[in-house]
């Protein structure tokens, strides 16, 4: 359950600051295998910022350095989040709702397409998150700093092929 609430995060946030969607965006995941989000993820523990250490190669986030996600205060009424995107060169933001833990549906806007963000798994100490979508269309590794350990790496990419992602194709980012 936690992998897929932060596979869920990790969709929404690569959804900031997007243009367009791409016409057809590939899908990472294997079809017809399950995806679970992380249903003890503690929405205030993961607010502010996260480093984009590794994602899937989605064609709206070419060229993209020192991407960086922030999990801001709750919207009014609690429930959902507002996340912020930022890389070189530009910015974004994009609210979401929250209709359970671990899992974020983005509000659309005239660049954000509606999706789904889960949050598939967060470590114990919430210095790292793995988020994807129920559509494999995005996957992405998020870690307080900017650099990750090896270990810790392998562990996302054990949580990502557990939820029926091609692992191989994950990518770090520079």
């Amino acid at each position: 359950m936690i992998r897929a609430l932060l596979l869920t995060l990790a969709l929404a946030i690569a959804a900031c600051g997007r243009t367009a969607p791409p016409a057809e965006a590939p899908s990472f995941r294997r079809g017809g295998e399950p995806i679970a989000s992380a249903a003890i993820f503690d929405l205030e523990r993961a607010h502010g910022l996260w480093h984009v250490v590794a994602r899937f190669p989605n064609p709206a986030e070419a060229g993209r350095t020192g991407d960086t996600v922030s999990l801001l205060a709750p919207l009014a009424g609690g429930g959902g989040v507002t996340f912020q995107r930022d890389w070189n060169g530009g910015s974004g933001y994009v609210q979401a709702s929250s209709p359970m833990p671990g899992r974020f549906v983005l509000t659309p806007t005239a660049a954000i397409p509606a999706a789904q963000l889960w949050v598939l798994w967060v470590a114990g100490d919430y210095e790292t998150l793995v988020i994807g979508t129920p559509d494999g269309t995005l996957g992405w590794v998020l870690n307080r700093r900017p650099d990750i350990s090896a270990e810790r790496l392998g562990v996302a990419r054990e949580i990502l092929d557990f939820n029926g992602y091609d692992a191989t194709r994950l990518q770090r980012t520079p």
